[in-house]
């Protein structure tokens, strides 16, 4: 197994400019499709409910992870002039180290993509002390609490971050301060900017990342997942940060162009798209 990611499967709703559907969501979605896509043999660890309507377009990816629960989690997402509302509901059982299959500790890298603080500090401890794993995480999940159904924002528990090798956090989530501590306390520090591209610190330096433009943003729920499915990709083969993140930015620009998985695409389109970044 090359990458586990782990967190909630969801059944996502998005409004996007009054035009509303329903598609499978979450980081353990996007990073898993977008990684298989890649050519990484891929697990999931999950919890989804009997009405979880989204196996089919998992078939790339293991999931011998994925646990039952009663009803999968739903998140609605509303965006209105750039600005995202959210709510959720059937908030789902925690993500325990008995949810993880024996074999999917052998695995190169993990991915933790919390929607809702699935993820204890256990289950977070229980992979650190028992995998050889790169280790990285995408904090959002637990930068989020439920306020009668509405999703507000909390304060990150920065102890969380003793568990992992990289972080990779949206500017909107965290301040100048926030960042401080997360270089203290992790290998590879990874601050989205959106159209300002990303920045990523590492080995005590700075590299900015460029914003790689898209035919049209249809979506941009899940570009910061594919983002990562990139960067491990990337990562996995050449130990190289900056190149890797050079890499999950043109994977992420593919994911804007279409509805929910629908925009992920493989190496070659990736690949062609970093080439002609080059030659700009």
């Amino acid at each position: 197994m090359d990458l586990v990611v782990v967190g909630y499967l969801l059944h996502d709703i998005l409004d996007v400019g009054g035009i509303v559907q329903e598609c499978l969501g979450g980081p353990a979605a996007y990073t898993s499709l977008a990684a298989a896509k890649l050519g990484l043999k891929t697990g999931v660890v999950s919890k989804a409910g009997e009405d979880f309507r989204y196996f089919q377009n998992l078939n790339r990816v293991d999931l011998k992870g994925v646990s039952k629960q009663a009803l999968t989690t739903v998140f609605f997402n509303t965006y209105r002039k750039g600005e995202r509302i959210q709510k959720v509901a059937n908030v789902g059982e925690k993500i325990l180290p008995k949810d993880i299959p024996p074999e999917y500790l052998k695995a190169k890298a993990f991915h933790l993509g919390p929607v809702f603080n699935e993820l204890p500090l256990e289950t977070m401890r229980f992979l650190r002390e028992n995998t050889n794993a790169f280790i990285t995480l995408d904090p959002q999940g637990f930068l989020r609490r439920d306020d009668g159904g509405l999703v507000l924002p909390k304060e990150l528990d920065f102890g969380l971050l003793d568990f992992v090798d990289l972080v990779k956090v949206s500017e909107k989530d965290c301040s100048k301060a926030d960042i401080e501590k997360m270089k203290e306390k992790c290998e590879v520090v990874i601050v989205t900017r959106g159209k300002q591209g990303s920045t990523v610190f590492f080995k005590g330096k700075k590299a900015d990342i460029p914003f790689f433009k898209a035919e049209g943003v249809v979506d941009e729920t899940g570009a910061g997942d594919v983002f990562m499915a990139g960067f491990i990709k990337e990562f996995l083969a050449s130990q190289y940060v900056e190149k890797s993140a050079l890499f999950g930015s043109a994977a992420a620009s593919f994911a804007v162009e279409d509805f929910g998985v629908k925009g992920i695409k493989g190496s070659k389109e990736i690949e062609d798209r970093l080439k002609s970044r080059i030659k700009d």
